[in-house]
């Protein structure tokens, strides 16, 4: 599982602070670094937006890391499929969809380093869970103030109508699972550790809304 560092203090509260990056700007007041890997096929990595970044649009954020990133993609639940912003050397060119504090993207990157989702603690969102055309996928991050959803079936159980739980494993440009066997009543495969802003595909089998108000 890839491994990431969130540098924040007090989590039990949204109202706490983040740690401080720099003196300067004073609007910034924490960050989350995620480590990206290359692959043994391609350099795809699961990232999230844990705080509300400058970037609005995905080619704001190629076009700020354009010396790191050549890809960055988002997840349509609903077609069970990418739309993405590519640079081809010279432009940036695709979909420019919108990016969303507490929502998870996957981004292609050029060598090994960090990503970093610098900005201020905001209220983390409802995920609108729904049912895609062809299988039902959907990306969650686990919440910046559920440090005790620290396991996939824990986060599973908690949301209550999930049947998979998948983490990306970036070295092998592929997904750790955990399923839930409703016969026997437990979660099957690796049952991996998560940890506040982990970026996670899940499996549903009834659209809701979670967390829930």
């Amino acid at each position: 599982m890839k491994k990431f560092s969130i540098l924040l203090v007090g989590l039990m509260l949204l109202s706490v602070f983040l740690s401080a990056v720099e003196s300067e700007p004073s609007a910034i007041v924490g960050y989350v670094a995620y480590e990206c890997q290359t692959g043994e096929r391609a350099n795809n990595n699961f990232i999230a937006m844990p705080l509300q970044s400058e970037y609005t649009r995905a080619k704001e954020l190629g076009l700020a890391y354009e010396e790191k990133i050549n890809v960055v993609s988002n997840w349509l639940p609903e077609s069970q499929a990418w739309e993405s912003q590519l640079f081809d050397g010279d432009f940036w060119m695709g979909t420019d969809f919108d990016i969303y504090a507490g929502h998870a993207y996957m981004i292609s990157v050029y060598e090994e380093g960090r990503f970093y989702c610098v900005g201020e603690l905001v209220e983390q969102p409802q995920y609108d869970l729904i049912l895609g055309s062809t299988s039902d996928n959907n990306f969650i991050m686990v919440p910046l103030n559920r440090p005790d959803l620290d396991k996939a079936s824990v986060l599973g159980e908690e949301i209550g109508v999930v049947n998979a739980v998948n983490t990306w494993a970036a070295t092998a440009q592929a997904w750790n699972s955990t399923f839930y066997d409703e016969l026997e009543d437990v979660w099957l495969g690796e049952d991996f550790s998560l940890t506040t802003a982990t970026p996670v595909m899940i499996g549903i089998t009834t659209p809701t809304v979670w967390p829930k108000d």
